[in-house]
């Protein structure tokens, strides 16, 4: 894990050596192990790579970057996890290597293979690769994005980095404000921010997950590597068979994202996403490692009974970390100013707090479970997208049975508990919003926003899944787990984000996600033997969550003062009805989640507006 940034065009715009500091200096604090910069001139064009080193594999100097062999330079931020796999494929090619780290064997391949090579990765990266031959820029990011690139650029000249402040100290240009982002988070809140490429600032985008970006003399050339929309269901693929195939590819997963030179620490829930992962750490692969959990004031979302039966059960070496009321504002400052963007959600907050803890004690390499609930359909919409997607199936009544007397006594939002209204709603917004709480609808003025409608699959509820999964929540949430992490100088890594394990439950039939109102059904059955039965058989879904009130007192003068400061924000908000939910002594959960987002950008106005 570390970061990147650098240049490439004019030898006009080429940074000076005051702004290769300042952005070096920046970079310091997702790589605080060493911090280097490499510039190769050809006639009018200039290229430069900065690289900040968090230091994870092979941690020596050997292996710091940017890396140079004969043939090309590279800036490279991430894990390539089958490193070792490729290296000894490499070596049968005759490729020599001087280090053990993944860097150079991602070097090599690109060397080898040039864009080709990113089929054959299995990790997490955002990297600029310059091919000396032929004089060829190529950027990337993962499938997932799971690592960040923004890219300021123009017909001749690009600027990229990890982090939207490298590329403004690099640049020296005013950042302008894009006050239609803002407006389109205040109203759907952290699902809008994955809508499309851009960002909180005009002209700096991100590059997709899952492209590459081509900057030649013949200009830009932008694909898609990763074509998972040809995914078919394989209808004869039995259950036992398919549950066979999910342990495996998960064990796998694991075993390669476990591959560190340091000790690793697993966030711990009541769920059966993180259970999964220490179970199989400790049970089958034989890794020891340290757990943290949030110890949840709200007992709303309290899951100690559980954490501390996984502890027992393992004598795990175990620390709850607890959250304190006021939280300090200058601690949110100082998380948007280093990362150039809001804070999406309170759960991020919670996030916030365990990074510090796993900082203090010394920690670099951080697993969790995200992107299981939408691969495996965890989440209550996804009980619903499965329920309208079985209508004309032989089987419905005995879904529709099943969520009856299952999970709709466990929701309250009318979305999600009655069935009719959610195909009225549909009929008319395809799109995942209906099915989720959106933020109160007379808080915000000008709501007219364009959602997209992406269609990845023709089956509705596959399709629903992924626009879960790469457009509406864990797009938004990765963006915000690498922004906390590698505030505090941690690796998070995701060993259900892999390309082999999507594939896969994605080629499975629905009803071997979703059976009997359990909810990733096919996971639960596959760690059968490995996880607790207690955990396996729970259907109740808690959620990684807390209300603002825990950790503000919204009705303190100081709190109204926070979010009304901005006058030009002020105009898009109904001040009115937002002091009337500053005044009540509880809020609901759309309530709480719509304050701290405009707590968030409020804050992030005050920095860069």
């Amino acid at each position: 894990m570390c970061g990147i940034a650098g240049y490439l065009g004019s030898n006009i715009f080429l940074p000076n050596n005051k702004l290769i500091k300042n952005c070096s200096k920046l970079m310091q604090r997702r790589g605080p192990d060493n911090v280097n910069h490499k510039i190769i001139s050809n006639q009018n064009k200039s290229l430069l790579l900065i690289h900040s080193r968090l230091s994870i594999i092979d941690p020596v100097k050997k292996s710091n970057q940017p890396m140079e062999d004969e043939n090309g330079l590279l800036t490279f931020n991430g894990e390539i996890y089958n490193y070792i796999e490729l290296k000894n494929s490499l070596k049968q090619k005759g490729y020599k290597f001087k280090t053990n780290s993944d860097t150079e064997v991602l070097l090599k391949m690109l060397s080898h293979y040039k864009e080709n090579a990113l089929n054959l990765l299995d990790g997490m990266w955002a990297f600029a690769y310059y091919n000396k031959k032929d004089q060829t820029l190529l950027l990337s990011r993962d499938r997932f994005g799971e690592k960040p690139l923004y890219i300021y650029r123009d017909k001749k000249n690009i600027f990229f980095g990890s982090n939207i402040n490298y590329i403004l100290s690099l640049t020296k240009i005013k950042p302008e404000i894009n006050y239609s982002k803002i407006h389109e988070f205040l109203f759907g809140g952290f699902r809008t921010i994955g809508l499309n490429e851009d960002s909180f600032f005009k002209n700096i985008n991100n590059l997709k997950p899952s492209t590459f970006l081509k900057i030649s003399q013949k200009g830009y050339e932008e694909k898609n590597y990763w074509n998972f929309k040809k995914i078919k269901i394989n209808d004869n693929l039995e259950y036992k068979d398919a549950k066979e195939l999910i342990k495996n590819t998960f064990f796998e997963s694991l075993n390669r994202r476990l591959r560190s030179d340091f000790p690793i620490a697993c966030l711990l829930s009541g769920g059966i996403d993180s259970n999964s992962i220490i179970f199989s750490s400790i049970k089958k692969l034989n890794i020891d490692m340290k757990c943290y959990s949030i110890g949840n004031k709200d007992k709303k979302y309290d899951e100690s009974s559980i954490i501390n039966d996984t502890q027992k059960k393992l004598d795990l070496n175990h620390n709850y970390v607890t959250t304190k009321k006021n939280f300090s504002f200058s601690e949110i400052y100082k998380v948007i100013l280093d990362g150039a963007y809001p804070i999406s959600s309170i759960t991020q907050l919670l996030y916030y707090y365990l990074n510090k803890k796993i900082n203090e004690d010394k920690m670099r390499v951080l697993i969790s479970g995200i992107g299981s609930d939408e691969i495996f359909a965890g989440y209550y919409p996804h009980q619903m997208y499965y329920l309208y997607s079985s209508q004309k199936k032989q089987n419905f009544n005995e879904v529709y049975s099943d969520w009856e007397k299952y999970i709709k006594p466990q929701v309250r939002n009318k979305s999600l508990n009655d069935f009719n209204y959610f195909k009225m709603q549909i009929k008319n917004q395809e799109h995942v919003f209906v099915a989720n709480d959106t933020f109160p609808n007379n808080l915000v003025k000008y709501k007219n926003i364009l959602i997209p409608k992406n269609k990845y699959f023709k089956d509705y509820f596959k399709n629903q899944l992924a626009n879960d999964l790469f457009m509406h929540n864990v797009t938004t949430q990765l963006r915000d787990l690498d922004q906390i992490s590698m505030y505090w100088g941690i690796e998070n890594r995701s060993p259900f984000l892999s390309k082999d394990l999507f594939e896969l439950a994605f080629s499975l039939k629905n009803s071997f996600l979703i059976k009997n109102g359990y909810g990733k059904r096919i996971l639960r059955d596959s760690m059968k033997g490995t996880v607790s039965n207690k955990i396996l058989k729970s259907r109740n879904k808690v959620g990684f969550n807390m209300n603002i009130q825990t950790l503000f007192n919204i009705k303190s003068k100081k709190f109204k003062n926070k979010i009304f400061q901005n006058e030009k924000l002020n105009n898009y908000l109904n001040l009115k009805e937002i002091d009337k939910i500053l005044n009540k002594n509880k809020i609901n959960n759309p309530e709480s989640h719509f304050l701290f987002s405009l707590l968030n950008v409020v804050t992030f106005l005050d920095i860069y507006s």
